[in-house]
Order: structure tokens, then C-alpha cells, then sequence
């Protein structure tokens, strides 16, 4: 996933205008136009601060951030074999897919 997803995916998760997503995490407007149409990287703390936004914003609904929140959540040692095998799963429906 690209960093202008996510950027693109907390945006529009929040429901605020771009105006408003721009100063809920400290840039402007225009930066964040640039990282919508991928002119400009954002700083990994950029990045954090969107995934939490995501994670606040999207916690009802069934999508690929919630998944990949959950999968992370998991203790590495203690769930070494789940994600083996869910790793395992996702290749395979995609290579039926």
C-alpha cells in the first residue's frame, strides 16, 4: 500500500474536509493535497498519526486497516503459527482469485 492510501484512506475516514484533516494533523492543506496525488512523501510520524486516525475512525467497520490492526496486535511469539497460517490463506485465495 502506497503512502497516499493511507493518507487518502484516514481523510476520508475522519469525514472532514481537507482543510480540517490538514490541521488535525499539523499540515497544511496544500501538503496534504500533495500527498493525495502522491507529488509529496509523508514523514513516517505523518503516517502514524494517520493509521491512529484510521484506527479511531474505522473501528465498526470490516476493512483492511482493522484487519491488518488485529493481525498486529497479535504477540509474535504467542501467535507465531496463526499468522503463518493466515499469511498462508491470504496467498492462496489470491492465487484462486
Amino acid at each position: 500500500m502506497m503512502e497516499s492510501e493511507i493518507i487518502r484512506e484516514a481523510y476520508r475516514a475522519s469525514g472532514l474536509s481537507q482543510i480540517e484533516f490538514a490541521g488535525r494533523i499539523g499540515k497544511s492543506q496544500a501538503q496534504i493535497s500533495k500527498y493525495l496525488s502522491g507529488t509529496s512523501s509523508p514523514k513516517k510520524e505523518t503516517i502514524i498519526h494517520c493509521m491512529n486516525i484510521l484506527k479511531k475512525e474505522s473501528s465498526n467497520e470490516s476493512n483492511f486497516f482493522n484487519l491488518l490492526f488485529e493481525v498486529l496486535e497479535l504477540d509474535e511469539e504467542k501467535h507465531r503459527e496463526f499468522r503463518f497460517a493466515l499469511t498462508k490463506i491470504i496467498k492462496a485465495y489470491k492465487s484462486n482469485a
